[in-house]
């Protein structure tokens, strides 16, 4: 049996009205908290700096349930606290009332400006704009994203060069397509006659003919008459 060691996560508002998901009945969980703390115009994450370097693990490890729960109360939070709700900013950074560098959400030191929501929400994943709030759930992924790179770079997951690497593998698969597009495509030319003459050229005509019986033996009567030369 595992070591309850007593170990809390906190969402609270500006440090107040503590709720400890120990109260909902989770225990064993990693030395993290976690506060909204809500602004004019953004919502901050500001992780604890007395935090456990293996917490993320933890929650995996020891209480999946965590992990939903978290997701849970940080998705209620969001939707209460915040006084610029995803929805909204879509619609006003289209009508082009906000600025793209204004921050939406700021997660340790990393931030989700207006930018990046944006165009992360029109070009990403097709199935959170199923749901009428899809616009906040998309900002939850955000969020969720950065949190999981925070942990990874303070675990040593993330080699910069191999990211970096790998970034200019993507560009440069990019810039050939591009440049097939520019260089040779592009200089293609096909007659719409020339292709119809080609497709004409390539068609075939079949006939069918068969023959039609109720029972086997019909069948291996026409069988064996059609090999002794019977015509058809």
């Amino acid at each position: 049996m595992k070591e309850n060691r007593n170990r809390k996560i906190a969402v609270g508002f500006n440090r107040r009205e503590v709720i400890s998901l120990e109260q909902l009945g989770f225990s064993h969980i990693g030395k993290k908290s976690m506060v909204l703390k809500p602004k004019f115009n953004f919502i901050q994450f500001t992780p604890s700096a007395k935090a456990d370097g293996n917490y993320l693990k933890t929650f995996v490890a020891d209480n999946k349930m965590v992990y939903a729960a978290l997701n849970f109360l940080l998705l209620f939070f969001l939707t209460s606290l915040v006084n610029l709700p995803a929805q909204s900013l879509f619609n006003e950074l289209n009508e082009n009332t906000i600025q793209p560098g204004e921050i939406v959400a700021k997660v340790g030191d990393k931030t989700i400006t207006a930018e990046e929501f944006f165009y992360s929400y029109e070009f990403g994943p097709a199935f959170p704009k199923r749901k009428s709030d899809s616009k906040e759930t998309h900002l939850k992924y955000l969020i969720n994203e950065k949190l999981l790179a925070l942990e990874s770079y303070k675990e040593g997951l993330i080699d910069e060069e191999e990211v970096s690497s790998l970034f200019d593998d993507i560009q440069a698969d990019l810039a050939t397509e591009e440049m097939f597009k520019e260089e040779i495509l592009s200089k293609i030319k096909i007659d719409s006659a020339a292709v119809d003459t080609i497709l004409h050229s390539k068609q075939i005509e079949i006939e069918l003919k068969w023959l039609y019986s109720h029972d086997e033996e019909g069948i291996k009567s026409y069988w064996l008459a059609l090999y002794n030369g019977v015509s058809f």
